[in-house]
């Protein structure tokens, strides 16, 4: 009896035992279950931070590529701007140029003789007829009254420092005829001289400022 005691009290404390060791590896079990919960959630939030940065970065990116693609199309568009007002002034003195000499060499017909405004072509491309216009716009001129520009520029046009080398060569190349002495008149007229028969004797008579001359 008391043998059968003995068995039943060892059986006990087995069980006994047994149930407190389940309930610590339980226990074990659920902590270490908390702990990789927790680990999870902290590697979440990490993973997310880093998306957040990353996405906010990525969005910084975008909007400095945006703000620097507009301002490379501010400056192409000012380049742009600048290059076709630049066009815009050159053909526009360009055309100035251009429409004065014609008026001054074939136009005026309805002028008389008296009254015509004359140059020497060479003596007209010679001189600075943008400068002259930036003056007479400057002076309140007309930039659209041709005519007006031209008597401008009859009247206001500086003297050529090589004036009387253009002159000998316009008069060669249209009579055949050397100067061999200038004489100044009076104001921008010249009497100039060729040789004949030994002698030099008057031919024409040039103004120093528009290249034109007359017997």
């Amino acid at each position: 009896m008391k043998h059968i005691r003995t068995i039943l009290s060892i059986v006990l404390i087995l069980v006994i035992l047994n149930g407190c060791g389940n309930q610590k590896t339980q226990t074990n079990d659920s902590q270490t279950n908390s702990i990789d919960a927790i680990e999870s959630n902290a590697n979440d939030k990490v993973n997310t931070n880093n998306d957040t940065k990353n996405d906010n970065s990525t969005k910084q990116n975008d909007t400095l590529q945006t703000q620097n693609n507009i301002d490379k199309n501010k400056i192409n568009l000012t380049d742009d701007s600048t290059k076709t007002s630049e066009s815009k002034t050159s053909n526009s003195d360009s055309t100035i140029k251009e429409n004065v000499i014609d008026y001054i060499i074939n136009g005026q017909e309805n002028k008389s003789e008296s009254q015509k405004l004359k140059w020497s072509k060479t003596f007209l491309n010679k001189i600075d007829i943008d400068s002259l216009f930036k003056q007479y716009t400057e002076n309140k001129g007309n930039a659209d009254d041709i005519e007006g520009f031209a008597t401008y520029i009859t009247k206001n046009a500086p003297v050529l420092s090589n004036w009387q080398d253009l002159f000998k060569k316009d008069l060669y190349d249209t009579y055949g005829e050397n100067v061999v002495k200038i004489k100044h008149l009076e104001n921008d007229l010249y009497q100039a001289y060729i040789e004949k028969d030994g002698s030099q004797v008057p031919y024409v008579v040039v103004s120093s400022k528009t290249g034109y001359f007359h017997g």
